[in-house]
């Protein structure tokens, strides 16, 4: 028999391929060496590791520090202390001139003079004080200034069912005026009249005159003094009477003025 000789042709491509094979390997190798030392080398920039900062040395950011000779740790600066806080002031913004409010300027005042006042110098009496004397009537006789006095029923012991008037007359000299006329009217035509001296129980010039039983209220009771002729010699003084029996007696009394 004849043996086959196809076996004997393959022997050299194995080897070829064996070789080839083995570079590739060594080729792999060496290349996973390189971009094991320095990755940014591979072609891949995926693959490539992050840049690296460059940090500056420690003597740059430390500034002025300094160290001590055999002291492997830089001195570090005193603590920094402020020497002045600034105030923030809130600054209003500004105001728009369309909506501001205008003021509106009063007229002034109008002054009004001050009167002067002049003083008169008070004149100072060196003399004598001098006597008051009476203001002259027209009439010869006035009532005395404490007169007509209201007092309570003195004449008698009728007490409250009494009413009226008496008095006394004067002359110049301060003596009873004997033989005038002493006249008092009234309401609903009232009159009666009594002569100075009637009367001597109030004085020696003395009068008296019933007006009723019973003190009114009233306004309308006139008093007056005459002569013998019917002449006035006072005014006719009004005489305001009242119901109340504590004022059922009016005092009058009159006195020559001139």
């Amino acid at each position: 028999m004849r043996r086959s000789n196809s076996g004997a042709g393959c022997g050299p491509t194995f080897t070829v391929l064996a070789a080839v094979f083995a570079l590739l390997t060594c080729l792999t190798g060496i290349a996973y060496a390189v971009l094991f030392a320095d990755p940014q080398l591979n072609p891949v920039a995926a693959l490539r590791p992050p840049t690296e900062v460059a940090l500056l040395p420690i003597s740059t950011l430390a500034g002025p520090a300094s160290s001590t000779p055999g002291s492997l740790l830089p001195t570090l600066p005193p603590e920094w202390t402020p020497t002045d806080t600034p105030t923030i002031t809130n600054t209003p913004p500004p105001t728009d001139p369309a909506t501001q409010t205008p003021t509106r300027t009063p007229n002034p005042p109008t002054k009004t003079a001050t009167p002067t006042v002049t003083r008169t110098p008070t004149p100072t009496n060196t003399g004598p004080t001098p006597t008051p004397s009476k203001t002259r009537s027209a009439f010869n006789y006035t009532k005395t200034a404490d007169t007509p006095a209201y007092l309570p029923n003195f004449a008698n012991s009728n007490g409250c069912a009494w009413f009226g008037v008496s008095g006394q007359v004067f002359d110049l000299n301060r003596l009873g005026a004997l033989g005038l006329i002493v006249r008092v009217t009234g309401p609903n035509s009232f009159q009666a009249d009594s002569i100075t001296g009637g009367a001597p129980k109030y004085g020696a010039s003395g009068f008296e005159i019933t007006l009723g039983t019973t003190p009114v209220d009233s306004s309308d009771y006139r008093i007056q003094l005459r002569n013998g002729a019917g002449q006035a010699l006072s005014d006719n003084i009004v005489l305001t009477t009242s119901k109340e029996c504590n004022r059922n007696h009016i005092l009058v009394n009159f006195e020559q003025n001139h």
